[in-house]
């Protein structure tokens, strides 16, 4: 509930398209946020993989419809990706981050391979204790988020809107 009235008190409320993400294990969960967003008419996506895992945009309506995907993620049954879609907005998961914008994933360069090709605002969602002080070492293909948002506050990283 948290990260909804951070995420709806910032200035992301005017979007129309967003992407969001099907929390797992100790994700930090965005299902208010989801739920809201449909709510206001905004079109919500969530991530869907290929047989080549490269993510494209599923479109989402709700939880009933979910089914277990490639690597036990939560899918939309209704398996239609939609590669060009102009999203505005993109929640990552990420199992650690830094205020630098820099990320720690699950290892399958899946996100970062998506997130390279969008102009979309990158906000990487975690708890507050998922926030690495010392910093991430990146690599040249991990791409940096625009915002860090966490149940206590939204760190802003680039100037992004």
């Amino acid at each position: 509930m948290a990260l909804s009235q951070n995420f709806f008190s910032y200035e992301f409320c005017s979007i129309a398209k967003l992407m969001a993400y099907i929390s797992i294990e100790n994700e930090a969960d965005p299902s208010y946020i989801i739920e809201n967003c449909i709510r206001k008419n905004v079109e919500v996506f969530v991530p869907g993989l290929d047989l080549e895992d490269k993510i494209h945009p599923m479109k989402f309506c709700d939880t009933k419809r979910l089914v277990m995907g490639k690597y036990n993620v939560p899918e939309p049954s209704e398996r239609a990706f939609y590669d060009s879609v102009e999203i505005d907005l993109i929640l990552v998961p990420g199992v650690a981050f830094d205020l630098k914008g820099n990320r720690i994933g699950y290892g399958k360069g899946c996100y970062d391979s998506f997130l390279k090709d969008t102009k979309a605002i990158k906000v990487g969602v975690c708890y507050e204790f998922q926030l690495i002080s010392g910093g991430i070492k990146a690599d040249i293909y991990d791409i940096h988020m625009d915002y860090i948002m966490t149940e206590n506050k939204i760190y802003e990283v680039n100037n992004a809107l």
